[in-house]
């Protein structure tokens, strides 16, 4: 499982990934999209206090999707404006094409 210290994510969040490899700064845009979407609370707690606030907030700028929920919460939780999402952006233009 992956660990910071004490503090442990589930292994379910991770179940294509080699546990082995899995490095917290290299591959944290994976780590913090499968804690927003699937993780807990706690879990969303240790990474937040891992990468810290505004890290978390430019890593989350980058993700390419975040269903509603999700994204309305980074929104609200990180002080977002939906415009500064590449997901949100993503999904405008989707959403201009088909009309």
């Amino acid at each position: 499982m992956p660990l910071i210290g004490t503090q442990v994510l589930s292994a379910a969040l991770f179940w294509d990934v080699n546990l082995e490899t899995l490095d917290w700064e290299k591959h944290k845009v994976l780590i913090v999209d499968r804690v927003i979407q699937r993780g807990t609370y706690k879990e969303f707690n240790i990474v937040l206090a891992y990468y810290g606030k505004e890290k978390m907030a430019q890593i989350i700028k980058k993700l390419s999707f975040l269903p509603p929920k999700d994204l309305a919460f980074v929104i609200t939780f990180f002080e977002l404006k939906p415009s500064d999402l590449k997901c949100y952006l993503k999904k405008q233009l989707v959403q201009n094409y088909l009309d």
